[in-house]
Parts: structure tokens; sequence; C-alpha cells
């Protein structure tokens, strides 16, 4: 297949070092974000408008999940009782959004419609994998993805589920979420999050792109989006 589709790693927010990284690709290339739009950096309300307005796909991460879980909070101004939240991007969103009531209902609104995971039909692996797109990897719990008992213990996996790295034989899985040094592919999956916005703990945090089938690599060292670590 001669169609790629770019799959691009956690941004937290980082939106002048996605604009370097998208710089990179062809032009109108056919995106999907895996998730952890937001938080940390500067500007999550224009990554987020970049890939709402763009018609790009995404799936959700953690960090949008725990943005929803306190959505009356965030469309009210009010501060969230949660340490984890606060301590982990929150409050970074909020100051992002402070005064855009009309662009916080519409981000909302948006990120409600993300899904855990995209099964991609027509993209596939030289051996016949189908292309899935999700936050965390989906392991072993790919399996139990349509088992109604078992539905919500698939979502916490696949969006904060770590070192569960069990490959399955009918799809190829790109995910972000675990923090690599470098991309890693094997035979059926790639983990893609090269910790950009954890430059306190990597000696060389980038955000990358993976294009699919070719699985050429795309890289963009950090630009200064002022974090707050």
């Amino acid at each position: 297949m001669s169609e790629q589709i770019y799959i691009v790693s956690d941004i937290h927010g980082c939106f002048k070092t996605l604009k370097a990284l998208l710089n990179k690709l062809p032009k109108n290339a056919r995106l999907c974000f895996v998730g952890d739009l937001i938080d940390r950096g500067k500007d999550s309300d224009k990554v987020v408008e970049l890939v709402r307005s763009g018609g790009h796909l995404s799936v959700l991460g953690n960090h949008e999940r725990a943005l929803l879980l306190a959505k009356d909070e965030f469309l009210l101004d009010k501060r969230v009782d949660n340490p984890w939240f606060n301590e982990h991007g929150g409050a970074q969103t909020f100051a992002t959004y402070k005064g855009k009531n009309e662009l916080k209902l519409k981000h909302i609104e948006f990120l409600q419609t993300l899904p855990t995971y995209i099964e991609f039909e027509n993209f596939l692996t030289a051996d016949g994998r189908k292309l899935v797109v999700s936050h965390s990897a989906v392991g072993k719990m790919w399996q139990e993805r349509h088992n109604d008992k078992e539905t919500e213990k698939f979502k916490a996996h696949v969006l904060s589920g770590r070192s569960d790295i069990s490959e399955n034989d009918d799809i190829f899985n790109i995910y972000g979420h675990e923090v690599m040094s470098e991309p890693v592919i094997t035979k059926g999956r790639a983990a893609i999050d090269l910790g950009g916005v954890y430059r306190h703990l990597k000696q060389d945090p980038r955000i990358c792109a993976i294009a699919f089938p070719s699985l050429e690599i795309f890289t963009q060292k950090m630009l200064k989006d002022k974090f707050s670590m």
C-alpha cells in the first residue's frame, strides 16, 4: 500500500515542537495522535484545536480522561481537589484556557468523542496485521475488548497500563504513554513516546511520528514550550 498514515506521539501541550515535527512530514499528511495532547506544556488549547479543526484522528489519553473527569471544575474555573491532576499538568492546562470559555466547551465536547483505540481495516503490514492505535499498549487485554464484563478493565488498561508488551497475531499496535529512549519496533508493535515533555528525566527528549506501513521514523527535539515541571 502506497498510502501512509502518520501516528504522532504524546504532545502534552507543546505546540511549537509539534508544528516543527509536522513540518517534517509530507504536506497534507494523514495524521492520528496517540492521546495526551494536553498538560504540562503551555499551549494545550492550541494542540487540541489543531487536531480538532484539522479533522485529524486521535485516541483518548489518560490526561484527556483526567480532564474529562474534572470537566465541571474546568468549565467553571474551579480548582480540582486531586493531587495527581494538579501535579501532572492539570493546573497548567487550566491556566492555558483561562478566560476562553467558548473554546473550553468546544474542546470538552471534542475530547468526549475520542475513542480508546482505533482499528484501521485498510492499513495493513506486509503479513496482514491491521493497524491499531491506542494510548498505551493493548497487550493481552486486546482479546477482551468486546467482552462486556471486561470492558472497563480493557479501557483502563489501554489508557493507563504499563509494561504489558504482549503481542497479538492479527494486529500491529502503535502506542505512546510509556517513555522510551528510542522508538521500539517489533513484529507486532511500535512504542513511540520519546519523553518530550519529561526533559528533566531524559538526555534527549523528543516527540515522534511514525509512518505506517513503512515504519519510517520522524523526530523533533523540544523547543521552548515553557514547561512547568
